[in-house]
C-alpha cells in the first residue's frame, strides 16, 4: 500500500465520519420535533421545511433508513480504520495485536464524540434548523435504500404485531392523559395556550 492509498483511506475515513455524524444528528433532529412544529413546517412556503414534514409522514421508514445508513457507514469506517492501522503498524514495525487494540479504543472514542455525542447535542438544541439543512440528503438516502427500508419497516411491524405490541396499544387512554395533566398542574400552572392545545387533543381523542 503506497502513501497515496493511505492518504485516500484517511480521507475516506473522515468523509464517513461526517456521514455518521449526519445520520446521528438527523435522527435526533427529526424525532425531536413536536407535532405542532411539524404542522407549522408543513404549512410553510419554504421547500426545505415542507420536505421535513413530508419525511415525517412515514416516521418508521425514516428511522429505519437512518439506521441502515448509519450502520453501513460505521461498518465501512471500522474496516477502513483497521486496514489503515495494519499498514501503519507494518511500516513502523509495531505488533499487529497492539496496533489493533489501540485502534479500537481510539476509533471508538472518535466515533462516540464526533459522530454521536456532538451532532446529537447540536441537533437537540436546534432541531428545526438541523432538519432543514439535512432534509435533502436524507430524502435522497431514503430513495437509495427504499426497497430495503420498506422491507425492514414491514418486517418490524409484523414482529411488533406478532408479540401483541401494536401501535394502538402503545397509546395512553384519554382518562390517563387527563390524570397526568392534573398532576402536572399541581406542580405548576399551565399556560393558556398549553391548556387549549391539550383540550383539543382530548376532544379529538374522544371523537
Amino acid at each position: 500500500m503506497g502513501s497515496e492509498l493511505i492518504l485516500f483511506y484517511a480521507l475516506a475515513f473522515l468523509i464517513l465520519l461526517l456521514l455518521s455524524a449526519f445520520f446521528s444528528g438527523s435522527e435526533t433532529a427529526f424525532f425531536s420535533l413536536s407535532p405542532s412544529a411539524v404542522e407549522e413546517l408543513a404549512g410553510s412556503r419554504q421547500k426545505s421545511e415542507n420536505r421535513v414534514a413530508e419525511l415525517l409522514q412515514r416516521p418508521r421508514q425514516l428511522l429505519v433508513t437512518i439506521i441502515i445508513g448509519n450502520t453501513v457507514v460505521n461498518i465501512t469506517m471500522a474496516s477502513l480504520a483497521a486496514q489503515l492501522t495494519l499498514e501503519i503498524a507494518h511500516r513502523i514495525q509495531v505488533r499487529e495485536e497492539l496496533a489493533l487494540a489501540v485502534e479500537i479504543v481510539v476509533v471508538t472514542l472518535v466515533i462516540l464524540i464526533t459522530s454521536e455525542i456532538l451532532p446529537k447535542v447540536i441537533a437537540v438544541r436546534k432541531p428545526e434548523v438541523f432538519a432543514r439543512q439535512t432534509g435533502l440528503i436524507l430524502q435522497t438516502t431514503l430513495y437509495l435504500f427504499y426497497p430495503l427500508s420498506l422491507f425492514l419497516t414491514r418486517f418490524t411491524r409484523f414482529l411488533q404485531n406478532s408479540v401483541g405490541f401494536s401501535e394502538d396499544k402503545a397509546q395512553l387512554p384519554v382518562e390517563e392523559l387527563k390524570t397526568l395533566v392534573e398532576v402536572a398542574e399541581e406542580h405548576g400552572p399551565l399556560e393558556k395556550d398549553e391548556k387549549e392545545m391539550i383540550s383539543s387533543i382530548f376532544e379529538f381523542g374522544e371523537t
